[in-house]
């Protein structure tokens, strides 16, 4: 069965459409497809109907941006670190409820920011377009306190604006999870992040990362990734077995790159057992 439980359209950091990549993903004759926007789920239903017209089972899914303070380990103690948590095949209509409730939250700290900024010496004026800290930048430059987006950031926003109340922590992303009934996966471990960049970590750190994820009542691990190599995939299985999670499958796909697999084949038995 050729399957793909993470890959990503322009909604996020992909670059193909939600329609394209389901477009695509049938030329190489996928049976079963989850969209995993960051942190988005915009683009779920446009990708839901192009999966009907090509007949592919459609997965609801969203990749979760997670601060990992909460899983209390030495190595991800700093206030960078975290890890991205896979949501499959939950009730959309709960997901975008929550989600609207935290883009109304971020909105409101996005004003706060602006008048925080007025208050020392940037005034560049609230609007409805400030919804995002990158347009916040770019008003930033337009009125002449910045040279560009990037000194926006490091000079003025980041001074003003504490970024890590955008994420969640991994204890709350299972919880909005499996509130909209949907199953919560630790998404290619042996990579961890460093604020934006992923960070790869030994045997030994899976091995604890796991074993609080497990505590927190995750309930899988992406067995099957891309990159990894077999020996990295067998000790995935082992991590399975021993915290009897389920195992996922995906490429982390974004058509960003030559040769760049849609799929991995398994086993039909391995997802569909537990996918509702």
């Amino acid at each position: 069965m050729r399957v793909n439980l993470h890959c990503h359209s322009n909604i996020s950091d992909g670059t193909l459409s939600p329609r394209d990549l389901i477009k695509r993903m049938s030329e190489d004759k996928l049976e079963l497809i989850a969209l995993t926007d960051h942190d988005k789920v915009d683009g779920i239903l446009e990708a839901q109907i192009e999966a009907n017209k090509h007949g592919i089972r459609f997965v609801n899914g969203i990749e979760i941006s997670c601060k990992a303070q909460d899983l209390n380990l030495d190595f991800l103690n700093s206030i960078d670190s975290g890890l991205h948590i896979l949501g499959l095949g939950f009730d959309l209509e709960i997901i975008q409820d929550i989600y609207q409730k935290r883009m109304i939250e971020k909105k409101n700290r996005i004003q706060k920011l602006v008048n925080t900024l007025k208050e020392n010496g940037y005034d560049i004026g609230f609007h409805d377009n400030l919804v995002k800290k990158t347009s916040v930048a770019e008003s930033l430059v337009h009125n002449g306190y910045a040279s560009d987006v990037q000194d926006a950031f490091n000079r003025i926003i980041n001074k003003y604006y504490d970024k890590h109340k955008d994420n969640m922590n991994v204890t709350e992303a299972i919880q909005i999870i499996h509130d909209a009934n949907g199953k919560a996966i630790w998404a290619h471990p042996f990579d961890i992040l460093n604020f934006v960049v992923k960070e790869r970590i030994d045997e030994n750190k899976v091995d604890l990362i796991c074993q609080r994820l497990k505590v927190l009542g995750i309930d899988g691990i992406e067995v099957y990734y891309e990159i990894f190599t077999l020996q990295q995939q067998d000790f995935l299985k082992e991590m399975q077995y021993k915290y009897g999670f389920i195992s996922s499958v995906g490429t982390d796909y974004h058509a960003k790159r030559e040769g760049e697999s849609t799929y991995i084949e398994v086993n039909e038995s391995l997802v569909m057992r537990w996918l509702k």
